[in-house]
């Protein structure tokens, strides 16, 4: 893959996420889609937050794939090659907030198992620190739940991103803001009533009214464009990937030689 045709999107258009059959799997189990889906996901965990979603996808197939999974992995790996020079990086205009996250769910968006995703992304100073993109681990009964259920966990990044600043001197008085989509969710967050779209819900997630009544976090509304988080829960198109890739700070770097990290090493630059 080191002469590749370089992609400009994680994932190949058209891709279904769906389990191999044997038969499938017996086909290409000498592939190395084990090994490639493991280097993807080290990137993707310390650097990458643009390939989350493609290569947690690509990480529900590990023990078993097929022709199509291993054609997915090979297309990171081409956006990954046309993609070496990103890199994360601090945008001084926006570092006025200590810490801001997004949350965001994609419904039903596993074909195996009809359960959702969950996508945050948490930005500190400007930067972006933290994000996570996973298939949740109940099946949502409605896009609200499914947010809801993001937002819960985005609430309790946000616990532990506050405490570490506190740790660290920055005393955290002012609540989180978490952004999401979705008004519903936003609503059954800040109005704990037990009614019929909420009963069955796990208590895990309910910690979020906890951190709502606290004043440790807030809930706002953002437009699905305007949410990071979008592009950790649903393959994008180019247009909409490359935009929000931006918005994460992932950007170009001119690349240092070898000639240019001497001069800097002696002082000349």
């Amino acid at each position: 893959m080191l002469n590749c045709k370089p992609s400009k999107v994680p994932i190949p258009a058209g891709f279904k996420a769906i389990s191999a059959t044997d038969a499938e799997h017996e086909q290409v189990k000498h592939e190395p889609y084990q090994a490639m889906v493991g280097a993807l996901l080290y990137a993707a965990t310390i650097t990458r937050p643009d390939i989350a979603f493609a290569t947690s996808l690509l990480a529900r197939h590990a023990s078993k794939w097929n022709s199509s999974h291993v054609h997915a992995a090979k297309n990171l790996l081409r956006y990954v090659k046309g993609t070496l020079d990103l890199s994360l990086t601090f945008d001084e205009t926006s570092g006025q907030r200590t810490i801001l996250g997004y949350a965001d769910a994609d419904w039903g968006g596993c074909l195996d198992t009809r359960q959702s995703t969950t996508g945050y992304v948490f930005q500190v100073f400007g930067g972006v620190v933290a994000w996570r993109s996973k298939r949740q681990p109940t099946t949502a009964l409605s896009t609200m739940e499914a947010e809801y259920m993001s937002s819960s966990g985005a609430a309790r990044q946000a616990a532990w991103l506050r405490q570490l600043l506190n740790d660290l001197g920055f005393r955290q008085d002012s609540p989180t803001m978490i952004y999401n989509d979705n008004t519903a969710a936003i609503l059954l967050a800040k109005n704990p009533v037990n009614h019929d779209r909420a009963k069955h819900i796990d208590i895990i997630y309910h910690h979020i009214r906890d951190e709502l009544r606290q004043g440790k976090i807030d809930l706002s509304y953002i437009p699905s464009a305007q949410n990071l988080a979008d592009a950790l829960t649903k393959a994008l198109p180019e247009a909409s990937h490359s935009r929000l890739s931006a918005k994460l700070g992932m950007t170009r770097q001119k690349s240092v030689t070898w000639a240019d990290q001497q001069r800097l090493d002696e002082g000349e630059c």
